[in-house]
């Protein structure tokens, strides 16, 4: 299940308790993902940390949102490393 705000996002689904039904949960939050990830196209870290960090410029939430982005794309690339794949939880 992803983290979605609903004072942001609570407009995507009739009612806030819609966001416990996986199935929802996982549509609305993939949807605001591809959402943030087109609105950087020539900054995929960026896009990824727009799902965080919203589309603001202020300093502080382009930082925010650079480091979740960095951190998303570390967790990813320890995930698919070719090495022992079945022992992925033990790095994070």
């Amino acid at each position: 299940m992803l983290q979605i705000n609903v004072r942001w996002n609570g407009n995507r689904v009739k009612s806030p308790f819609h966001l416990l039904d996986p199935i929802v949960n996982i549509r609305v939050g993939a949807k605001i993902l591809h959402e943030c990830i087109l609105s950087y196209p020539d900054d995929f870290i960026r896009g990824l940390g727009c799902y965080n960090a919203g589309k603001s410029k202020k300093p502080a939430l382009e930082k925010i949102a650079y480091r979740y982005g960095n951190r998303v794309m570390s967790i990813y690339n320890n995930l698919t490393k070719k090495e022992d794949s079945s022992k992925w939880w033990i790095k994070i």
